[in-house]
């Protein structure tokens, strides 16, 4: 095992030490001070680049990146791995479940089967995702609002609406359930739920992420903008790391809600305070 910190940096992170003018240095602190992590979910952003150029330039850098760290499976095949190991081993820890993904690794190295045509390809799924994601609280929206007019209630803080979905046999522990069964099949009750939900923090992470895209996109205004869904989804990258850097201000401050709501020692940095932090350290100041 080994022994640095882990550090996850998000697409967009990837993107400003892409063009970051202090780019050998930074990489040189990063190297001997973490141990880096690049989440799937990157993977797929940089793959899908637009321009040949950039998308090879963001490709070597991660391979950079990777002489000190190592790849990690898409956050859907990372939940999968814990519900499945949970469903069917006499005893559970999510941390010692495997979560590398050496397929994704040798294809940075390799780049011989990502172009123009898999790129593409990778922006039409993206959009059908967020699309999805957006029509199902899209079609949520209403049966809130006449709750909301019923009760001649204000729409609820976050924590108001968690609070409220959390109450027993409440939808929070149908969730649960539903997104437990549907890798491995098996049915659990709210008991067995709310068990697996305290011993598995990615699979709480998941949860509490949907919680944020239900008050963002159902609850509060319409016209606010929201995080999106692969940064939302991210949040189930939080307990695998110490530190995770964004550029991006939205997904931050949502990271930074899952990562209370889910009680998770991760930081979430902007990267001008993480690059911030470590040039001043490695300056010796």
């Amino acid at each position: 095992m080994q022994s640095k910190p882990p550090l996850i940096f998000d697409n967009s992170a990837v993107n400003r030490l892409a063009d970051d003018p202090e780019q050998a240095p930074l990489l040189a602190g990063m190297q001997t001070g973490f141990w880096f992590r690049l989440s799937g979910d990157s993977v797929d952003e940089i793959v899908a680049t637009t321009d040949k150029a950039r998308r090879r330039l963001l490709l070597d850098l991660c391979k950079l990146l990777l002489t000190s760290g190592e790849c990690l499976l898409p956050h859907a095949e990372l939940i999968e791995g814990v519900t499945k190991q949970h469903a069917t081993a006499t005893a559970f820890k999510w941390d010692a479940v495997g979560v590398r993904c050496r397929d994704l690794e040798d294809e940075i190295v390799r780049q011989e089967f990502i172009n123009d045509h898999i790129a593409a390809e990778q922006r039409r799924l993206s959009a059908v995702v967020g699309n999805e994601f957006a029509q199902i609280h899209e079609r949520a929206r209403p049966h809130f609002q006449k709750l909301f007019r019923r009760h001649g209630a204000p729409p609820p803080s976050l924590n108001g609406l968690v609070e409220a979905l959390q109450v027993p046999r409440g939808a929070f522990w149908s969730m649960a359930s539903d997104l437990y069964s549907e890798p491995t099949g098996v049915n659990i009750n709210e008991a067995a739920a709310r068990d697996f939900v305290d011993a598995c923090p990615p699979f709480r992470s998941l949860l509490m992420a949907l919680c944020v895209a239900q008050h963002q996109r159902s609850v509060q205004n319409p016209r606010q903008k929201s995080t999106g869904v692969v940064d939302l989804f991210a949040s189930v990258y939080l307990p695998y790391c110490d530190e995770f850097v964004t550029a991006d201000r939205m997904q931050q401050e949502a990271l930074l809600q899952v990562a209370s709501l889910a009680k998770l020692a991760a930081k979430v940095r902007s990267y001008a305070d993480f690059r911030a932090a470590l040039l001043l350290r490695g300056s010796g100041a």
